[in-house]
């Protein structure tokens, strides 16, 4: 029973970490580039249109510092649960993807997110 509560308590947190990325991206989306199109001098991340949803790639700095802020402890255990959701898309060796946010950026670590409709 304490496994069972334990597993379910790590896809809670998982879920509450996903809502607070979804939410800093709701408030700060002028610092993301939109379909390709940015008016920021600070670029966190990019957001663009796939088959049915998003494809949100937040740099792994950003993303870091936003689960710090929010109280969560063992941010690898939720990059693991988004993994396991295949809410998150990664290099086979780690969690996040290097690559450009845009041109004239170069590669950087990502955090790249599948949100679906």
């Amino acid at each position: 029973v304490d496994l069972e509560r334990s597993i379910a308590d790590e896809r809670d947190i998982s879920d509450k970490a996903l809502d607070c990325i979804i939410q800093y991206i709701s408030t700060h989306k002028n610092c993301f580039i939109l379909d390709g199109e940015t008016s920021a001098s600070k670029i966190e991340g990019r957001i663009q249109k796939i088959n049915m949803g998003k494809e949100v790639a937040i740099l792994k700095c950003v993303v870091e510092k936003i689960l710090t802020e929010n109280g969560f402890e063992n941010p690898k255990m939720i990059y693991k649960e988004w993994e396991r959701k295949k809410i998150l898309s990664s290099e086979k060796d780690r969690p996040y993807k290097r690559l450009r946010l845009s041109k004239d950026i170069p590669a950087q670590p990502c955090f790249v997110f599948k949100i679906m409709y």
